[in-house]
């Protein structure tokens, strides 16, 4: 218990951007090498510092191999945020794991190292004690989790203090806010957004859920009628579009992208730090990072809007913070 307020800290910047898609592969398509660091380069360049990746994330591409090759030569202008696998939460496991990232990295630090998703098989003090380990040889500066839920976060919190909390959060899915944003508040540890623009939905990238493709089909958002593998529950598709329309509506009065007003509605809740954007071209985080900039006087109107025209889409699926998963992978 000695260690649950001693703190290690990292300042986390508004936007970062999620390197996932950096592995290319069956989940995302084909994504070449030299697109992948010429977006790192990009982001740099205007100002994105954070960089998101994980362990996890490989395919024809390691997602942290290829960060580590962009970041040659500018390592010090970012903060690299990796992950530990469920399967690695074992003290032995933690330590070799990282290891293995800082190598993949081509660095000697990591900013911030994260629990991907809890393992209840494994006792929270014995991942924690591995945590120290690595705060205390400065092969990390910083710990947090991701995917946490009510219970699984207050179990930790019994031990370490994380300084970020990374969840599936954006205005269709806003269960976070009930279950999880008050213990993030009393503890003051900052939320990290993932999914910000449910993959494409509130960029108006579909106007209905006939013409949604892909994995996104298998979100609880929408009907298990489109990907019944996925779940097997009804969806949310009158409700969701409603605010896709209203998102696309006041985005063309302010003249900002949509999907720039929807990262913007995350950065102005309480306890949101950081919003990750995906990015597989330097256009798209060049694009977010000036629209998430823009908006005006009426800004603040129109966030309020947004709030209130998704109201009833926080009061659902509360009891079920994973947006994919039935029964959840969080609690």
């Amino acid at each position: 218990m000695a260690d649950r307020d001693k703190t290690y800290g990292i300042e986390l910047p508004q936007l970062g951007m999620g390197c996932w898609s950096f592995a290319g592969g069956q989940y995302w398509g084909n994504q070449s090498v030299d697109d992948s660091i010429r977006t790192v380069h990009a982001a740099l360049d205007h100002g994105v510092t954070l960089f998101d990746t994980s362990e996890n994330y490989a395919d024809d591409h390691h997602s942290e191999e290829v960060l580590g090759i962009a970041l040659a030569g500018r390592r010090e202008e970012a903060l690299i945020a990796t992950k530990v696998a469920t399967g690695n939460l074992h003290k032995d496991d933690v330590i070799a794991a990282c290891q293995a990232s800082l190598e993949r990295l081509g660095t000697d630090y990591i900013d911030l190292y994260q629990i991907h998703w809890p393992n209840r098989d494994v006792p929270i003090a014995e991942t924690c004690d591995a945590i120290t380990h690595l705060l205390e040889r400065g092969l990390i500066r910083s710990f947090g989790v991701c995917n946490f839920g009510p219970i699984d976060l207050n179990e930790l919190l019994g031990v370490r203090r994380p300084v970020s909390n990374q969840m599936p959060y954006n205005l269709l899915w806003r269960g976070v806010e009930q279950e999880v944003v008050p213990t993030l508040e009393e503890e003051d540890i900052g939320l990290m957004c993932y999914s910000p623009l449910a993959q494409g939905l509130l960029a108006g990238r579909y106007m209905s859920a006939d013409e949604v493709t892909g994995g996104l089909k298998s979100s609880r958002v929408l009907s298990a009628d489109l990907e019944p593998e996925g779940h097997d529950i009804p969806g949310l598709a009158e409700s969701v579009f409603s605010a896709v329309r209203l998102v696309i509506q006041l985005s063309s009065e302010l003249g900002v992208p949509a999907a720039g007003l929807a990262a913007q509605w995350l950065l102005s809740q309480p306890m949101v730090r950081t919003v990750l954007v995906g990015a597989r071209r330097p256009e798209e985080i060049v694009s977010m990072v000036q629209a998430v900039g823009s908006g005006g006087a009426e800004l603040a109107t129109a966030l309020d809007k947004l709030s209130d025209g998704t109201a009833d889409l926080k009061a659902m699926r509360t009891n079920n913070l994973d947006m994919w998963t039935v029964p959840g992978r969080m609690r």
